[in-house]
């Protein structure tokens, strides 16, 4: 390799424009391109800087918990209404998705407790959520 063509080829790595390096060299632009074929010359990755890093961060934890959010939000919305009763799902099944916590804080909460303590830890027995002494 000329010395020439060592230049044009680590400008093209570089990125810079086929014109510019073209028109520095006094070249056609047929002829760049020819060494950037016959060289397989790929621009090299451009890297990220602390504040790019910081944006594409924070966009993606916004995105990450607006999703969660709204999953919350579904749930809540189900957990609220008075027509649709809480699933009558074992834990193992629930214990994995959201209506897992909406299932335990149902069985837990206060208002639905039964008349009676001894009522109430028998809805935690069948929920599994205590273990009967």
């Amino acid at each position: 390799m000329k010395g020439l063509t060592v230049v044009i080829l680590s400008d093209l790595k570089q990125g810079k424009p086929v014109e510019e390096i073209s028109n520095k060299f006094n070249l056609s632009l047929q002829a760049v391109y020819k060494l950037a074929k016959q060289y397989n010359i790929k621009t090299s990755p451009r890297l990220l800087s602390a504040d790019e890093k910081k944006a594409n961060k924070k966009q993606t934890d916004a995105q990450y918990y607006l999703k969660k959010r709204k999953l919350r939000q579904e749930l809540d919305y189900l957990y609220e209404r008075p027509d649709i009763p809480m699933p009558d799902l074992p834990p193992v099944a629930c214990k994995n998705s959201g209506l897992g916590a909406c299932n335990l804080s149902w069985v837990f909460s206060q208002e639905n407790k039964k008349s009676s303590a001894k009522e109430h830890k028998e809805t935690q027995h069948k929920y599994g959520l205590k273990t009967p002494r």
